[in-house]
């Protein structure tokens, strides 16, 4: 009988050990995380992928083309996208904003890796179309001036109106939804003076027909491109972000020895002409910037200079908005 008991009951024994085992191996490897990392344009994803720097990640990369730093922020908020690319002082704004105080209750948005362009040419500045009459800072005085709220163009914005002595009662501020829609604005005429990317209205300065009034070093505002996320999410994907950011170094890498493969994806991408997709592969040059005692001091000066221009609702230590966790992640590795 006992062999007839072995036999009778071996294939169920086989059977719950194999899904024993089976339940073993998926408790030994976890889920396999996604990141879903907003852009303002395609083109980036477009040269992500013909680096193939963000073959064999660790984990699953999703990219989301989101305008404006605004349209990023809310959809950090909402939870839909894991990582914003954006300026560098725009949750200065979102701290001084809330109602809780971010810097004793935990930032809800934290930037953790940031890096500076190589511009050709200026790369964020404040221009006045020359048919205005505008001759100096005081006759900025009543006119229209186009700025995107939530990134870099609106620091500059109110460091541009500090510098001129001037706050925005003083004038007409025309908010865009983005950088796009405001240089369009200003190169149709509709507003007298642009706070934002110079590229976009090249033509027009070398055309005579508007002038650079200040550029974004000249009223103190460092122009950083961030990555932001919120603190739970580095937490919950700490892994797989500084992995990303790895990969994110060595496409980088691929972009500036492959120039003429960029460019080409560049035109096709935003049809460009050869000329302007030379340009704006110069332009998207870039290196990692250290999170250190040093950045911070920059950062903190610059908040400090909003606020005693009464752009902050409060002061705020900007120690709280940033982290250096990842800094081992940003020594690009071939």
């Amino acid at each position: 009988m006992k062999p007839l008991l072995r036999s009778r009951f071996a294939p169920t024994l086989l059977l719950v050990m194999g899904l024993l085992s089976g339940q073993a191996n998926c408790w030994a490897q976890p889920p396999r995380q996604k990141l879903i990392v907003a852009m303002h344009e395609p083109v980036t994803q477009r040269l992500a992928d013909a680096s193939k720097a963000f073959d064999g990640a660790s984990f699953d990369l999703e990219w989301a083309i989101l305008p404006g730093s605004a349209a990023q922020i809310t959809a950090l908020y909402a939870k839909a996208i894991d990582v914003a690319y954006i300026g560098d002082t725009a949750i200065d704004f979102e701290a001084a904003n809330s109602s809780r105080d971010w810097n004793t209750e935990g930032a809800q948005l934290v930037n953790f890796a940031s890096w500076q362009w190589d511009y050709l040419l200026p790369g964020l500045v404040t221009a006045v179309r020359t048919d205005r009459n505008i001759q100096d800072a005081k006759d900025l005085k009543g006119k229209t001036w186009a700025f995107n709220f939530g990134g870099t163009p609106y620091a500059l914005y109110v460091a541009s109106l500090v510098k001129a002595g001037l706050t925005p009662k003083d004038i007409k501020p025309a908010q865009m939804t983005d950088a796009y829609v405001a240089s369009s604005a200003f190169v149709r005429g509709d507003v007298d003076v642009l706070s934002d990317d110079y590229y976009s209205i090249r033509d027009l300065v070398e055309a005579g027909k508007a002038k650079v009034m200040w550029t974004s070093q000249e009223v103190g505002v460092p122009n950083l491109a961030v990555l932001v996320a919120r603190p739970q999410t580095l937490v919950d994907k700490h892994d797989a972000i500084a992995d990303l950011l790895v990969r994110f170094g060595r496409y980088h890498k691929w972009y500036l020895d492959n120039p003429q493969a960029a460019q080409a994806i560049i035109a096709s991408t935003l049809k460009l002409s050869p000329e302007r997709a030379a340009y704006y592969w110069a332009s998207n040059r870039w290196q990692y910037v250290s999170i250190n005692d040093e950045s911070l001091a920059a950062q903190q000066k610059v908040a400090d200079l909003f606020y005693s221009a009464g752009a902050l609702k409060k002061k705020i230590n900007v120690r709280a908005l940033w982290t250096n966790q990842f800094s081992a992640s940003t020594v690009v590795q071939p």
